[in-house]
């Protein structure tokens, strides 16, 4: 019964912070943003809440990451769960959330957490960052200044990045 509960809960948090996340999509943000708010608090709790299962915690990422137009603090904010504090899984989830946010922001992001991934989000990270040409240029020169050890790359990375599309990409 308290499992059944649990999963109500959590199919409600869904739907209402989806629902949020379209209202912001159509436009209406400044009509509902004294609602929005603290649902955008709540998100950003739920982001640092270890308890939860990682598929919460990435739920709440991608939902906040919806309406970030109303939180500048939202890239940031999810980009703080790619590190060595949390579980790989969750890295991932986290990667593939921001890599579907079409914001620069979200590349850099990306770029400047590479370095602290483990290998399977790493990985994923990787692949995300080279479908944009700003955020593989941002790579390229965090490899240049040294922030982020070219020499791990796995052969076939280092191939895409020399054959990338983006030739200013390529020739870095």
């Amino acid at each position: 019964r308290t499992r059944v509960r649990s999963i109500m809960s959590f199919i409600s948090f869904c739907c209402v912070f989806g629902g949020i996340t379209f209202v912001v999509w159509m436009g209406a943000r400044s009509v509902l943003a004294g609602e929005i708010k603290p649902l955008i608090g709540s998100l950003t709790a739920r982001l640092a809440d270890k308890s939860l299962p990682d598929g919460a915690r990435a739920q709440a990422a991608a939902n906040l990451l919806g309406v970030r137009s109303q939180d500048a603090g939202a890239i940031p904010a999810v980009a703080k769960l790619l590190g060595p504090d949390h579980s790989p899984g969750l890295q991932r989830l986290i990667v593939e959330a921001l890599g579907n946010v079409p914001d620069a922001a979200a590349g850099q992001a990306l770029v400047a957490a590479y370095p602290k991934l483990a290998a399977e989000p790493q990985e994923a990270a990787f692949a995300q960052i080279i479908k944009r040409p700003d955020s593989s240029a941002g790579l390229m020169k965090a490899i240049q200044a040294g922030a982020i050890d070219g020499r791990t790359f796995s052969p076939s990375a280092t191939f895409r990045l020399k054959t990338h599309p983006d030739k200013n990409v390529a020739k870095l």
